[in-house]
């Protein structure tokens, strides 16, 4: 059929009304199989419960530590973590939950989950050697699970260099060319480089760009690539450039540095923020470095998941809500805080509205997912012959970013389940009411890089979903300015965790109420 100029206009127009319509005014009847269809509804979670949740979780880092004592936050085994344990337990309790703590242990099939590389002390000071002036700035080391030159293998160690020269990081991590030389350098130093991790602005490499367009950016080989990428630098600097005694990263904000994303160092990864990074970039041969790292191998780590259940009319079927608790040592509000308050805004939810679901449902703290899915494999292992029908992961949520706009995105095991979720998170008008870039789809069978995983993966005949917004989110595992900026608590966004909320209960509702 041939439209007009005019025609197209007034159906333009008409579609612009109708999507700004509020979206509590009316509701839609999704149709989601052949069976049945689902009433859409606008009924939120209660976003001061999820706030009050999300602040003493965020708090952690301020107020378990003393001022002699490095601020872990809530990082795997910390008494952090052990706070927010408690915290869950609480909480879930109060809200009229059966409740409990189980601890993650070795398991044969799981070996090493009680272990975990432990620093100890750091210190990081910049020397221009101009002015004459050191600084101690905030940062970060990550520990090297290989060893020092000379004592491969032996995790326990100080590193302690002074004076050290910076240098700009070579393209190619073999000597080649000018940076032969560096091989019989008399002096230490360090590369230094830019943070690439979740940097918007941040140049791909070949591979990587031809793996993006072929595949999700969190499949496992996109992963995989960056994780490569920088352990073949560091094996090889730590061969070829026995000068090289670490490698200094300045992060893409000026105000804070990164703490996550680094395993399998050869050499000390030295995180900074940007404004220090530049000003070491305008004057680099006039600038030294030293730094000190204590680090030990702690193989007696003490961590929990956090459950608490609600009974339902077939309890034979298990359905699990649920959220990473522990963070990295910064306030960790939307990685994941909020998340975590979310998933007790669903069990409170079920609670207030006194509704006995069709299934068992499970609402799940797991500890120890920064450190490899601890808690989550854990849980599959030992609970692997339960009837685990539906995972439901909730992920970094409710916060927002204006630059990059980030989408909302699901991430499924299952097609068809997959499919059928964003059939319903179609109907929230997720874009307008939030101004966030939208909402996404991916399909994962071996599932998402977040607690779902391990479920997706080993448990037959279960179907997961994991709820994530930011893929580009460039403050993920920040911190900086005395745990002030980073993923912080200023960041919860109570507009976005309405409608991801809605959400997220329109479809746990429809898998297992009656509605």
């Amino acid at each position: 059929m041939k439209l007009n100029k005019r025609k197209i206009i007034i159906i333009t127009a008409l579609v612009i009304i109708l999507s700004n319509i509020a979206p509590n005014t009316f509701s839609v009847s999704v149709k989601l199989n052949e069976e049945k269809n689902y009433e859409y509804s606008h009924e939120q979670l209660d976003t001061d419960y999820i706030y009050n949740i999300t602040k003493s979780l965020s708090d952690i880092v301020f107020t378990e530590y003393s001022e002699n004592e490095i601020a872990r936050g809530r990082s795997f085994g910390t008494k952090g973590e052990h706070k927010a344990s408690e915290i869950l337990k609480e909480n879930m309790t109060k809200l009229g939950l059966w409740t409990w703590k189980e601890q993650i242990t070795n398991l044969p099939e799981l070996l090493d989950v009680t272990s975990a590389l432990w620093v100890n002390d750091y210190k990081i000071v910049i020397k221009n050697i101009t002015s004459g002036t050191n600084k101690t700035v905030e940062g970060y080391i990550f520990p090297t699970s290989n060893g020092p030159r000379g004592a491969f293998n032996n995790k326990n160690h100080n590193y302690s260099f002074k004076n050290l020269k910076i240098k700009l990081k070579p393209k190619y991590p073999i000597p080649i060319g000018k940076n032969i030389r560096d091989i019989i350098n008399k002096n230490n130093y360090v590369f230094i480089t830019e943070e690439y991790s979740y940097n918007p602005d941040a140049e791909d490499y070949s591979i990587e760009k031809i793996l993006k367009s072929l595949f999700s950016p969190y499949s496992d080989y996109t992963i995989f690539y960056k994780n490569v990428r920088q352990q073949i630098e560091l094996f090889t600097w730590y061969y070829y450039y026995p000068k090289c005694q670490g490698l200094l990263k300045y992060d893409c904000t000026n105000d804070t540095y990164n703490m996550g994303g680094s395993v399998n160092n050869y050499l000390p990864i030295i995180s900074i923020n940007g404004t220090t990074g530049k000003e070491i970039l305008a004057d680099i041969e006039n600038h030294r470095i030293d730094f000190y790292l204590n680090q030990t191998f702690n193989e007696s780590v003490t961590s929990f998941n956090v459950i608490g259940q609600i009974n339902g009319t077939e309890q034979d079927k298990i359905v699990i809500i649920d959220c990473l608790y522990d963070g990295w040592w910064c306030q960790a509000t939307a990685d994941s805080a909020i998340g975590m308050a979310m998933t007790l805004g669903v069990a409170k939810w079920f609670k207030d509205n006194n509704i006995t679901p069709k299934y068992t449902l499970r609402f799940i703290g797991f500890g120890g997912e920064e450190h490899g899915l601890r808690g989550a494999k854990h849980y599959q292992a030992v609970h692997k012959n339960e009837n685990i029908i539906y995972v439901f992961d909730l992920n970094q949520l409710g916060f927002s970013q204006d630059d990059p706009k980030l989408y909302l995105e699901f991430l499924g095991s299952n097609e068809e389940f997959l499919n059928n979720i964003f059939k319903i998170a179609q109907q929230a008008n997720y874009t307008n009411r939030t101004g966030s870039a939208g909402i996404r789809k991916f399909y994962m069978p071996r599932g998402a890089p977040s607690d779902n995983q391990p479920f997706a993966r080993k448990q037959k005949n279960c179907k997961t979903i994991c709820f994530l917004k930011g893929y580009n989110w460039f403050l993920h595992h920040r911190d900086g300015s005395n745990h002030t900026e980073g993923d912080v608590l200023k960041y919860f966004d109570p507009v976005d965790v309405n409608v991801t909320g809605e959400i997220i209960l329109n479809t746990i509702k429809y898998y297992t109420t009656d509605w």
